[in-house]
């Protein structure tokens, strides 16, 4: 007969190790979610952060469409379509701005009692866009030019 206190340093042994491999996979598990989610949360900050950066770019292309308005005031009454190439027509241009590019178009509209230019900037960073839409009104006589609304179009 075998003695059953012989067997024991045995089982004990075999109950440990599926014990240490159950706890280290818990462990590796808890890692890669924590991993995970930081990269989930890196990548939604990171998009946030371009979404700034085009919007940015956007507010800057309506700052040079105002400057380029106050120099100049030869701009066709044409639609603007900021989706087109620029140069696609003589109202739509291209602002290039170090790693960010931003589209604008130009549409002037003659009243009685002033001129109002509508300004479509899109701003563009690493395929995420944001595009504001601005009326600026410009006196004839004074030959000062104002924003009167601006807003932030919906693709």
């Amino acid at each position: 007969m075998r003695n059953p206190k012989s067997q024991i340093p045995n089982s004990k042994g075999a109950v440990l190790l599926p014990t240490i491999l159950i706890f280290g996979f818990i462990i590796i598990a808890i890692a890669l979610l924590a991993l995970f989610i930081t990269s989930v949360l890196n990548r939604s900050n990171y998009q946030i952060r371009l979404s700034a950066a085009a919007l940015a770019a956007a507010q800057t292309g309506i700052k040079d469409a105002q400057l380029r308005i106050i120099r100049s005031n030869d701009w066709p009454s044409t639609n603007c379509d900021t989706n087109q190439s620029a140069g696609a027509g003589n109202n739509t241009y291209e602002l290039p701005l170090a790693a960010n590019k931003a589209y604008v178009c130009i549409k002037k509209d003659v009243l009685i009692d002033r001129v109002e230019y509508t300004v479509k900037s899109l701003g563009e960073v690493r395929g995420v866009k944001r595009q504001l839409r601005t009326v600026l009104v410009a006196d004839p006589i004074s030959h000062q030019v104002q924003a009167q609304l601006t807003h932030e179009v919906e693709f």
